[in-house]
């Protein structure tokens, strides 16, 4: 599992089924390129020591980062001019980080740092966008976010990927982070959390929950969409029945072997 997939199952069973049960590939989005060429440009920048991460070095990491994403780029068969507005796309965001923190002030342990951990009997697998240790060197675990930032109410819900990160750290390090941020580069804005035992045993409840319901869900191969105004940007949709769309034709679109859920 991963806090992307539990996400996924509680956004929309149906689209949870397409992805992790019958794994089918996901095309390429104008939206999920430009998170990945700004987590890259931000990995490079990062990477550098804290006295050379300045205007320039930023520009010269986003250029760095464009430079590998030009391959996907063709994949969408982007115009001039789309490619155009992603690098302008890319070049803000990234900068948006310097209106959020002072990047010569961090310390940081790594980038794209991969971890695992069990919660609830659950193993889970996560990607950590940066790992820091501040003034009294405690962790710190910072993860970037591209798209707009949530609702009030739904603030809580978009820190458990990073309330996972911290049971992650505690394995690996010996330590609980001290603090837990999303970085919302868009508006810029950050959203905090404290990782407590409280919080902690919420999180398992949580997990153990998610998991149960995922599990039910298989043995009953019982996917139900969930529509929401998510719809509009999901790859699935021509595929659902709640806009007329036949599910056990998304193995088909993508010449993939339909997968039995149980049984042969």
């Amino acid at each position: 599992m991963s806090a992307t997939k539990m996400a996924s199952f509680r956004n929309c069973p149906l689209a949870f089924r397409f992805t992790a049960v019958e794994k089918l590939p996901e095309p390429p989005t104008l939206a999920t390129l430009r998170g990945t060429i700004v987590h890259r440009a931000l990995e490079f920048l990062y990477s550098r020591t804290p006295q050379q991460r300045d205007g320039e070095a930023a520009r010269e990491a986003t250029r760095a980062a464009l430079e590998e994403g030009e391959a996907d780029m063709a994949l969408l068969d982007l115009s001039a001019s789309e490619q155009d507005r992603l690098r302008r796309d890319v070049g803000f965001l990234v900068g948006r980080c310097f209106e959020i923190e002072d990047p010569h002030s961090v310390s940081v342990v790594g980038t794209e740092i991969r971890l695992e951990t069990t919660i609830a009997n659950v193993r889970f697998r996560g990607v950590i966008d940066r790992l820091d240790r501040n003034a009294s060197g405690d962790l710190v675990v910072t993860d970037y976010k591209t798209g707009r930032s949530p609702s009030p109410n739904h603030e809580q819900a978009s820190l458990t990927g990073v309330q996972i990160y911290s049971l992650m750290c505690e394995e690996r390090f010996g330590s609980r982070p001290a603090l837990l941020q999303l970085y919302f580069l868009k508006e810029p804005m950050v959203l905090s959390a404290y990782p407590t035992d409280q919080r902690i045993a919420g999180l398992e409840r949580k997990v153990r929950a998610a998991w149960t319901a995922i599990s039910r869900a298989c043995e009953k191969e019982d996917f139900r969409p969930r529509p929401s105004a998510l719809c509009s940007y999901c790859t699935w949709k021509e595929f659902c029945p709640a806009f007329g769309g036949n599910p056990d034709a998304a193995s088909d679109s993508v010449g993939a072997p339909r997968l039995a859920l149980h049984g042969s």
